[in-house]
């Protein structure tokens, strides 16, 4: 796993006095609305990693959209910094045992390390079934 944090900032807040505030910016169409927030992965990721690297908690997660200049912000509870981590560890676990992946053809197909085998890259059609190479 591989990732970017675009900018920390300090936060002083009443409960505490070194937490971080994570920015993400974002350039594309899709904006998470603020209740979603703390469902999307990469919002959770960015929390685990920062604390674990920084060892101090991270308060608020931004998602700050330049195109119109909007932003999605969590505040976050320790319970909530608990819940991504199940989460993730979840999804992590599927990631490992799963050998079967169904293709979901849509903007991740060009980063998709199955592009060039996969049936329905080019047609934007979902169905097939791919193995992962080695497997």
């Amino acid at each position: 796993l591989v990732g970017r944090i675009d900018r920390l900032d300090d936060v002083a807040t009443a409960g505490s006095r070194n937490g971080l505030s994570v920015v993400d910016y974002k350039t594309g169409d899709h904006v998470v609305d603020r209740m979603d927030l703390p469902d999307e992965p990469a919002a959770a990721t960015y929390v685990l990693a920062a604390e674990s690297a920084l060892r101090r908690p991270v308060e608020q997660v931004r998602f700050i959209y330049l195109a119109s200049g909007t932003e999605s912000r969590w505040e976050l509870e320790r319970e909530d910094v608990d819940a991504a981590r199940e989460r993730l560890l979840d999804i992590t676990w599927q990631m490992h045992t799963d050998r079967v992946f169904e293709p979901r053809p849509g903007p991740g197909c060009s980063w998709c390390p199955f592009q060039t085998s996969c049936p329905d890259a080019a047609t934007g059609h979902g169905g097939s079934r791919l193995t992962p190479r080695g497997s």
